[in-house]
């Protein structure tokens, strides 16, 4: 393995604006609720420029000696706390401790959370999150568990809120979950969906809810093709005092609520469609042709993506949405910018690693971008940037 090499250059690399002129915005209220609609090039300042500054601090290099010794050779989930300590799932095929800690500087400081069935175990874990109150959520959604620990990775107990897709913690001490509507077996499709709970895991609202979730289980009782090569987009993410929630059978469109669930806001953008290309459509039949050629045989495909395959706000109201759009660099996505008012204001090519649905590895806390990438070799790295905008 070659030894760590960490970058404490300047990078700046400006953000795209299409061509650097101001675009307008149309807003309008309906029922109380604000609906901005943006077009396809942002809508700049008044001066003409917004640009972002990005500096490297460190960065987690599984393919470095010194990282693969803490036990830490994949990269499958992390986050990182209000106090700047990265946690790093590891992928759970593997014995020992799951999670590894680091230090806001970059350091590891030791491990926690083991492979088993006991208190604090976990036999099927998916997710990791930094919870209010200082907790560490190791996600077992398989088994409809939560295992807490301590910020130094005491174990603190063991949670089974309900049947759950996904838990986001949020800073008010409640939650959003995402949870399967499989209530009826025979059905061509199942629902999801997002949910607002208190601290007690009470279901406080339903948020929003996507019905084509296709069940698999009923493939020879349908003629047609119905599950979409390209999945769904379902997903609710959220800042220190808003949640956004995206569907992609809205389309481009993000549902802004507070933290007592009330619609505050809904932000739209123009959008220009990316097509799926033949490449991807074979690559993702390969597999079930080969090992489930009944499955591969109801599959179709749109001629385009969805509008936005993932997002994540920043702790200054801005929501960074990833595109189909192919970046500047291999490996680059482009992400539209808005800021808390929902106003479009830029575009940014980023170097980040997309998986599942909705699921992009990135994200911000205070003025530390985080991503998660990989190297042309395969192994992943975690690079950790400052961001600087003037």
């Amino acid at each position: 393995m070659k030894p760590q090499t960490i970058f404490l250059a300047l990078v700046v690399l400006s953000t795209c604006f299409c061509g650097g002129k101001r675009e307008a915005v149309d807003k309008i209220v309906e029922n109380g609720i604000e609906i901005v609609t943006n077009h396809q090039l942002p809508n700049l300042p008044e001066r003409g420029t917004l640009n972002l500054s990005l500096q490297e601090i460190f960065r987690i290099d599984t393919e470095d000696d010194a990282v693969a010794a803490s036990g830490l050779t994949d990269i499958y989930r992390f986050d990182a706390d209000a106090d700047g300590r990265i946690y790093i799932l590891a992928p759970p095929d593997r014995q020992g401790n799951l999670v590894r800690r680091f230090s806001a500087e970059g350091k590891f400081i030791g491990s926690f959370g083991r492979v088993g069935q006991g208190p604090g175990e976990s036999e099927y874990p998916n997710d990791l999150r930094a919870a209010s109150g200082g907790r560490i959520w190791i996600l077992e959604s398989p088994k409809n568990k939560v295992h807490a620990f301590t910020p130094e990775g005491k174990f603190a107990e063991d949670i089974s809120p309900f049947g759950f897709e996904t838990i986001l913690p949020l800073a008010s001490g409640g939650c959003l979950a995402t949870r399967l509507d499989a209530g009826n077996p025979q059905a061509k499709y199942f629902a999801l969906s997002l949910g607002l709970y208190d601290s007690n895991f009470k279901l406080v609202k339903e948020l929003d809810r996507f019905e084509k979730a296709p069940n698999s289980r009923v493939l020879e009782k349908i003629p047609e093709k119905y599950i979409n090569g390209i999945k769904w987009i379902f997903l609710g993410q959220a800042s220190s005092d808003r949640i956004y929630v995206g569907n992609s059978e809205r389309g481009y469109e993000i549902l802004v609520f507070d933290f007592g669930g009330r619609l505050i806001r809904k932000i739209r953008k123009e959008f220009a469609p990316v097509p799926v290309s033949d490449e991807y459509r074979l690559k993702f039949l390969k597999p079930y042709e080969e090992g489930m050629p009944a499955y591969a045989k109801k599959v179709y495909f749109p001629d385009s993506w969805h509008p936005f395959q993932a997002f994540f706000p920043d702790d200054h109201g801005r929501l960074w949405v990833m595109t189909y759009e192919l970046g500047a660099s291999p490996n680059e996505f482009i992400f539209d910018v808005f800021d808390q008012t929902g106003v479009f204001v830029a575009r940014r090519s980023l170097n980040v690693r997309a998986e599942g649905v909705g699921m992009v590895q990135a994200l911000i806390r205070g003025d530390r971008l985080y991503l998660v990438q990989e190297k042309p070799g395969g192994f992943k790295q975690l690079q950790v940037l400052r961001m600087i905008w003037n």
